[in-house]
């Protein structure tokens, strides 16, 4: 690849960068010193692309399909840490309720849960039956 700029920095796992359009290809683990390691080099960023949060509490973790490690290791400490960030901000300001947009229903909505039911993507379904747990209680 060639260098356009002295800092190019090239988006490769090795770099520590992931996202959801390459997880498939990629091992997530977790450390001895308890941090998270993608193909055994240390994850500096990680893009959640396609993660939506809805007001009625269910999570949409995109139309890519997701190993449980990356559930696990990614998008449930992801998804504590809003949840927390947000009881903090009600906290304050109770009548906050910004970044949590309604989910979208129409006629569309079966025929996607059906796309991702025949790619082999029901994370979602199985991530929000976990989540809706004592763990994630409004």
């Amino acid at each position: 690849m060639a260098r356009r700029f002295k800092t190019d920095y090239s988006y490769a796992p090795e770099n520590g960068h992931s996202a959801t359009r390459n997880v498939q290809q990629q091992r997530f683990t977790r450390n001895d010193r308890g941090g998270i390691e993608v193909d055994g080099a240390p994850l500096v960023f990680f893009h959640f692309h396609g993660y939506r949060h809805y007001r009625d509490g269910t999570h949409d973790l995109g139309n890519y399909w997701l190993g449980r490690s990356v559930i696990d290791l990614l998008y449930r400490p992801y998804a504590f840490a809003l949840f927390k960030a947000n009881m903090e901000i009600t906290g304050v300001y109770p009548g906050f309720d910004r970044g949590r947009p309604e989910r979208p229903r129409s006629w569309k909505t079966p025929l996607r849960k059906l796309k991702r039911y025949l790619k082999g993507n029901s994370m979602n379904t199985d991530f929000n039956e976990e989540v809706s747990s004592d763990e994630f209680r409004e």
